[in-house]
């Protein structure tokens, strides 16, 4: 018997295409999404512990969306509901670049570390959008290269 047997695959037609990784953590969205949360953590231990609107909760809450929306996504079992996820994620990292905006407009954060995390979140959503590009190609029955740099759901 062949050990290279592949399971066959539940997604309709419409649905079918470059098939998905197999774990969201190997996504580069999704890694460089995950050291975001991780920096606006680290960034947000340092705010003023009588922050009353509750800033780095909100930031830290919309920063992990982000990554937390891909889980999800990719965790749901059409092509079309991780599409609607990757469009939360989307919404979540501009909402993110928003709150590191005031942030630094209050003072709690410095231009530089401003500048950073709002590129990696740029980064991100031009990612995204790839990827939702990838999940949507009508081109189904021709491969697409893999592109590092924007997560594509082909495997390797």
């Amino acid at each position: 018997m062949n050990a290279d047997v592949r399971i066959r695959s539940t997604q309709t037609t419409a649905e079918k295409g470059p098939p998905r990784p197999r774990r969201v953590e190997d996504l580069e969205v999704f890694r460089l999404a995950h050291d975001l949360v991780l920096s606006v953590f680290q960034l947000t231990d340092a705010f003023p512990r009588d922050d009353g609107a509750g800033l780095a909760a909100e930031l830290r809450r919309t920063a992990m969306a982000v990554p937390a929306h891909l889980a999800e996504g990719s965790g749901r079992p059409t092509r079309a509901e991780f599409r609607s996820f990757i469009g939360i994620a989307q919404g979540a990292a501009a909402v993110a670049s928003y709150h590191l905006l005031l942030a630094k407009d209050l003072g709690h954060v410095s231009l530089k570390d401003y500048e950073r995390l709002r590129d990696g979140y740029r980064r991100v959503n031009q990612m995204l959008g790839r990827l939702a590009e990838s999940l949507s190609d009508e081109r189904q029955n021709i491969s697409r290269p893999k592109h590092a740099d924007t997560g594509s759901m082909e495997e390797e």
